[in-house]
């Protein structure tokens, strides 16, 4: 580690030029002005110049930007690939479950918004690019133009999808669609079957 050009380096060093590799590996470096920013390296042969890419970036601002050089927001993401930017809620307790907020669908173009069960491979909830929101669900296909609301289950035998709404202890409204029985509209006591 060394003292820099405004900042702190690992296997890198300012020629008054350019950025330059000590040894045959990568560099790190972190600079200091009016941001703060770190920066990752390839490795590339020792004295060769190194292309700097900004992992994250601390603006005097107070934004922070994760693959964003100039974040506009207080966490600002971007992956800067094909790739979905993730933001993963993972904890040390076996019994529960991890969870990723994404801005989008693996295989989806233009997918939206996503909330992924990781653990068990579930689409938890999804918004897409035409506003349908779909929950509940291990595949996502791309969906038409009209907004949907969409709860899915695996579709066997016993299995069902349901919606509920203004659910108090004793008054249920419900619009459910069973595997075995087709769709069922219940007013609290009342229910309705359409086959």
């Amino acid at each position: 580690y060394a003292i820099s050009h405004n900042g702190f380096s690992k296997n890198s060093y300012f020629d008054g030029s350019s950025y330059k590799a000590i040894t045959n590996d990568a560099g790190k470096l972190i600079q200091m002005g009016d941001d703060i920013i770190f920066y990752h390296s390839p490795t590339v042969s020792a004295g060769a110049s190194q292309t700097q890419e900004a992992l994250m970036v601390l603006k005097g601002s107070g934004n922070v930007g994760l693959g964003e050089s100039n974040p506009q927001t207080k966490l600002h993401i971007d992956t800067e690939t094909s790739g979905l930017p993730r933001i993963r809620l993972d904890h040390q307790n076996s019994s529960a479950e991890v969870f990723e907020i994404g801005g989008g669908v693996d295989g989806i173009t233009n997918s939206g918004y996503s909330l992924r069960n990781v653990t068990d491979s579930l689409n938890a909830y999804y918004i897409d690019a035409s506003n349908n929101h779909v929950f509940n669900t291990a595949s996502i296909t791309q969906s038409g133009s009209n907004p949907t609301f969409n709860i899915e289950t695996s579709w066997s035998s016993g299995n069902y999808g349901q919606l509920r709404l203004g659910y108090v202890a004793g008054d249920d409204r419900s619009i459910t669609g069973h595997y075995d029985d087709g769709i069922k509209i219940k007013i609290n006591s009342n229910t309705h079957t359409f086959d």
